[in-house]
Order: C-alpha cells, then sequence, then structure tokens
C-alpha cells in the first residue's frame, strides 16, 4: 500500500486515478489515503477517488465529510459521483441530492433582486 500512496503525488494524472482506484479495492485501510486524493488538481484523479470510496462502501463512512464537500465540486462528474458514493456508504440514508444546495457550486452564488 505505501508505493499506491506514493503514487497519489506522481507527476502524472494517470498514475494518481489508477492509484486511487486501486487503493479503492483494498478497502477501509486505503480510506484516508484516498480521502486525501478528494483534494488533486485532476478531474479525473478526484472522480477516480470517489469511484473507490463508493465501492469501498459501508467502510468508508470516515470519507462522508469529505465526499459532502465534494458536492460542491466544480465539476458536475465529481458532484454526481459523490452522490452517488454517498449512497453506496450508506444506503439507508435519506439523503436527497435534488434538494441538496451544495450541489452549486459556491463560485455561482445566488443573487436575489427585488423587483
Amino acid at each position: 500500500m505505501p508505493a499506491l500512496i506514493a503514487a497519489l503525488r506522481d507527476h502524472c494524472e494517470g498514475v494518481r486515478g489508477a492509484a486511487a482506484d486501486t487503493l479503492g479495492q483494498i478497502g477501509a485501510a486505503a480510506v484516508p489515503a484516498v480521502i486525501a486524493a478528494l483534494r488533486d488538481r485532476s478531474e479525473e484523479v478526484r472522480l477516480a477517488a470517489v469511484g473507490a470510496l463508493g465501492r469501498i462502501g459501508p467502510d468508508a463512512g470516515s470519507a462522508v465529510p469529505a465526499l459532502m464537500v465534494a458536492l460542491r465540486d466544480e465539476k458536475e462528474r465529481v458532484r454526481s459521483a459523490a452522490s452517488e458514493a454517498l449512497s453506496r456508504i450508506d444506503p439507508d440514508s435519506q439523503y436527497d441530492p435534488s434538494q441538496d444546495q451544495h450541489q452549486i457550486p459556491n463560485r455561482f452564488p445566488i443573487r436575489l433582486r427585488a423587483s
């Protein structure tokens, strides 16, 4: 596992994404490293990390706060995958992403204008 964790810092995004994906196959022991990959500058790496956490399932419960942050990712694919991962981690949750304001990236503030 140390080599995979080191690969998360590789200069090549393909290597980082593959490492995140492979760490997801390890299970709960890899969750902290995969959580760290959610902050990667590459959309593909963040997407791989979110998918890995979803595949780990309920054993990735400690990733819920980080996945909630991922719901505000600037990329829709990452936001959608984070929603799916949350449902895999806690299948009995009442979480409804369509009702969550976190789906709107923070850099697009909603402004109300008086008529």
